[in-house]
């Protein structure tokens, strides 16, 4: 062997032990897996597709994209109840997405997808009223699929819906009306 293919080897296996100890690597997570939850089958035996989840209180809501509703269980996993069905009515939904509660813990925020609005919700499941309306103006929607609740000094809460194929954002005051829209993010 002469003396320069030594060098090489010897300089990429420097660089191998180099990327080796300075390259990220994945690291276990401090978490472990506990178990699993089952959506019930609904009424009408669709397939449950579970989407959203968010904890209030004592009770943990999952929204079934597949059913059109709301499955509540208790934080170990047992089925409490269900609200909701498809349609575009009150208390109907149409594929539910992402979801949060607000600050008081007593209104539950949907997204609706294929009804392109939020609708609030009781934490029992009595349907409150709706925000948004479908199209793709200033606090219209289309195909929203996400909201966040969030609270400032000023106004008590803000609501932060992603408008969905519009890749827009809206934010809406306490008693839904539209204070910034925000135009979507266009690349060429």
């Amino acid at each position: 062997m002469t003396r320069r293919a030594i060098l090489f080897i010897t300089l990429g296996l420097l660089i191998l032990a180099a990327w080796w100890h300075w390259f990220p690597r994945a690291r276990e997570a401090d978490y472990r897996f506990a178990g699993s939850w089952t959506l019930p089958t609904s009424k009408d035996g669709t397939s449950a597709i579970p989407i959203g989840i968010v904890i209030a209180g004592k009770e943990v809501f999952v929204s079934d994209a597949g059913s059109h509703r709301i499955v509540v269980f208790d934080k170990e996993g047992n089925y409490i109840r269900d609200f909701a069905g498809e349609g575009d009515g009150p208390g109907e939904l149409g594929r539910p997405m992402l979801m949060d509660v607000d600050d008081q813990g007593n209104r539950l925020y949907v997204a609706e997808y294929l009804n392109d609005r939020i609708q609030m919700f009781s934490l029992q499941g009595d349907p409150l009223g709706t925000i948004g309306t479908p199209g793709s103006g200033p606090g219209e929607f289309d195909a929203p699929s996400g909201v966040k609740v969030d609270v400032t000094p000023e106004i008590r809460n803000w609501f932060w819906p992603a408008l969905g194929r519009g890749v827009e954002v809206a934010i809406f005051s306490y008693g839904a009306m539209l204070l910034l829209n925000l135009p979507p993010y266009v690349t060429r």
